[in-house]
């Protein structure tokens, strides 16, 4: 049984998800998808009748967006770190 029930990976990616970390990073680029997040964000917190208008919609947005930011930070760490290792062992 797998962990998760619903999942955008692919069979391969299921069996080595660095594989899926790998391509993200390598197709993305950190600043830019640090500023992509800070636009959701003040754009959901700046709408009218936004499903954000209450205090604690609010708060639970911007504790998504302080996790994922830090999600972001260690995808790219870690794959700056595989990188890294693989090039000193080349």
């Amino acid at each position: 049984m797998h962990l998760l029930q619903h999942t955008h990976l692919s069979e391969t990616e299921q069996q080595n998800p660095q594989l899926a970390l790998s391509r993200f990073c390598n197709r993305n680029d950190l600043p830019h998808l640090r500023h992509q997040l800070w636009a959701w964000l003040r754009e959901s917190l700046s709408a009218d009748n936004s499903s954000y208008d209450s205090a604690p919609a609010r708060d639970e947005l911007l504790h998504t967006f302080e996790e994922l930011n830090r999600l972001l930070d260690a995808v790219f760490l870690l794959h700056n770190m595989e990188t890294t290792q693989l090039l000193n062992t080349a």
